[in-house]
């Protein structure tokens, strides 16, 4: 029995196992069944015509004959509620996903003569905790046991480090991780020192990818064919022009010009026989891609930000994907960073082999490797609580290192409560209704006491997959209660990148709303103190019961209108007069 490491990609998926050959270790990618045209990756297509399924280059070729059974660029959905539809049917991503993994395992058992045991799969970098678990549940389906999810620019920086530097026992290097696929950019920096990979940082757009240059170039070439008054007027005609866009995108990459008829080329023949009268150069396509290009410069240095690190500090870049084959995104981003891009493994291939040796270092082979991989990557996102007046406290900030866990005290807001609600949010903005709502926990049979009198421990727990745990326990009582972060919620992966710009958009606006929010909190908490005082009679024998009485009035009335200015100055004399503090 094998184990393998899987690379789920927008547009294809690739599967590789590492062993031990003659006493070294090597790493092989695992052939698609009936071949693609370079006989390796396995297209993340999937075709349903009446109770047959395809999948794979099968699903890519009938596409034309089943258009609206034919799904395609399901990774960007998965871990939502988003369902796909296929005649009167309905497909959720996770189950796209797993048909998918179930052709991939078939395919390597075929290969390899032997079962898979199980499996490291990737994930972009960006994946939150619904994404990652909606990929385990998708693996179960097609009955895989995952070993691991790791990311996806960590799978590659353990890829080039196996083959290249890691021979240095005091290695201690900066990587960027340029990793462009079909639907998504992530740039990631790690620091490698010795054999510990440490992710400093992630960022990228979700909207950012291989498929935005096809567009591009497809937009170009429909106002060629314009301009020559060659009619685009069917469908058919649009589906093979896209089609043709994604070819020329493939041949320019490999070749200088291309040169075709657009009879032929809206027939479905891209072989340039006909009357060739249309050539596009290189050239004009480094032209046409050059904006997009240039997008992705808005990743890398944010990246560098988050990082703390300068492009003067990183010694290696490591392309992935398959846009990154293209000369002229290279050469740009090789100028933008001043460093040369590592080279020697396919970048379509990187992150399939990277996961192949983790999924071996923990198999028959750990020994072969001889010191284990230690791996850190970071949250995406923060997570937090809730807590009154929609103020979030952050328990895990963005870019923690994972596996990790922090505890942190909460109390009770009124008399003898009974139970406690925790709501999980994750997300960028200091207030809690502002950002996503991914869980609650509900802790019930809490120790019956005074308002404020009651502990609870909040725990947060993220393990080595990125897979979020958060519990509660009542210190008093010992009542305990968890949750596992696993129903998919609203948040598509291109969310991710506008919750992190309106961190800055909305700073001004937010600020103030939770300088306001954590005004009320401490007035109210004024508030419940005096009357406390006032209850049991224990002022200051300097200050009369009326006072009191006087001060909760005016307190009371102020906060009724939530007079920000004067609760301010109010609260500050009340913490001198009573000597309060909290």
């Amino acid at each position: 029995m094998y184990s393998i490491g899987i690379d789920i990609g927008t547009e294809n998926s690739a599967a590789a196992i590492t062993t031990i050959i003659n006493g070294s270790m090597k790493s092989v990618i695992i052939p698609s069944g009936e071949g693609t045209p370079d006989g390796k990756t396995t297209p993340s297509y999937i075709t349903f015509a009446g109770k047959n399924i395809y999948t794979g280059m099968p699903a890519k070729k009938m596409e034309k004959i089943y258009p609206d059974g034919t799904i395609k660029n399901f990774k960007r959905k998965i871990g939502t509620d988003y369902l796909f539809k296929t005649g009167n049917e309905f497909h959720t991503p996770q189950e796209l996903t797993a048909i998918l993994l179930t052709k991939i395992k078939m395919d390597a058992e075929i290969y390899l003569k032997d079962k898979i045991r199980d499996a490291v799969i990737t994930v972009p970098a960006y994946f939150n905790d619904n994404q990652r678990n909606a990929t385990k549940v998708a693996a179960d389906l097609a009955g895989i046991k995952v070993k691991r999810l790791i990311n996806e620019p960590t799978a590659a920086a353990i890829a080039y480090g196996f083959n290249q530097f890691l021979d240095e026992r005091e290695l201690n290097e900066n990587v960027i991780v340029y990793d462009m696929g079909a639907g998504t950019l992530d740039v990631t920096i790690l620091n490698i020192r010795k054999r510990t990979f440490s992710v400093l940082s992630t960022s990228g757009d979700t909207m950012l990818g291989g498929i935005e240059m096809t567009n591009a170039l497809y937009n170009h070439l429909r106002s060629v064919f314009i301009k020559n008054n060659i009619n685009i007027d069917s469908s058919e005609k649009i589906f093979y022009l896209k089609e043709f866009a994604e070819y020329a995108k493939i041949w320019l990459t490999y070749n200088y010009t291309i040169s075709f008829s657009p009879s032929s080329v809206l027939s479905g023949d891209f072989t340039g026989r006909g009357n060739i009268n249309i050539e596009i150069t290189r050239d004009e396509f480094n032209s046409i891609i050059e904006p997009i290009i240039e997008r992705s410069f808005r990743a890398i240095d944010e990246a560098f930000y988050k990082s703390g690190i300068t492009k003067n500090n990183v010694n290696h870049l490591i392309f992935i994907g398959g846009p990154t084959k293209i000369p002229f995104l290279q050469n740009t981003v090789e100028k933008y960073l001043g460093i040369k891009a590592l080279s020697g493994i396919d970048p379509m291939y990187t992150v399939a082999i990277g996961a192949s040796i983790i999924a071996a270092s923990k198999a028959e082979i750990r020994e072969a490797i001889k010191t284990g991989i230690i791996f850190k990557d970071v949250t995406p996102l923060t997570l937090g609580n809730v807590i009154i007046n929609d103020i979030v406290v952050p328990m895990i900030p963005a870019n923690t290192r994972i596996p990790c866990s922090v505890t942190k005290p909460f109390t009770t807001v009124r008399d003898y409560q009974k139970e406690i609600v925790i709501k999980i949010v994750q997300g960028e903005r200091p207030i809690g209704s502002y950002n996503e709502l991914i869980g609650e926990l509900r802790l019930t049979d809490l120790k019956p006491a005074p308002r404020g009198e009651v502990t609870i421990d909040v725990t947060y727990v993220i393990d080595r997959n990125g897979i979020l745990r958060v519990s509660a326990r009542d210190s008093s009582t010992g009542s305990e209660n968890h949750i596992i972060i696993k129903k998919p919620i609203n948040m598509d992966p291109e969310k991710i990148e506008r919750i992190k710009s309106e961190v800055k958009k909305y700073y001004d606006s937010d600020m103030q709303i939770k300088n306001i929010a954590e005004l009320m909190n401490n007035a109210n908490e004024m508030l419940y103190r005096l009357k406390k005082i006032a209850n049991f009679q224990s002022a200051s024998g300097k200050i009369s019961y009326y006072n009191i009485s006087q001060d909760i009035i005016k307190l009371t009335d102020l906060i009724k209108n939530k007079d920000i200015k004067n609760l301010k100055t109010l609260i500050e004399k009340l913490k001198n007069d009573y000597n309060i503090n909290y």
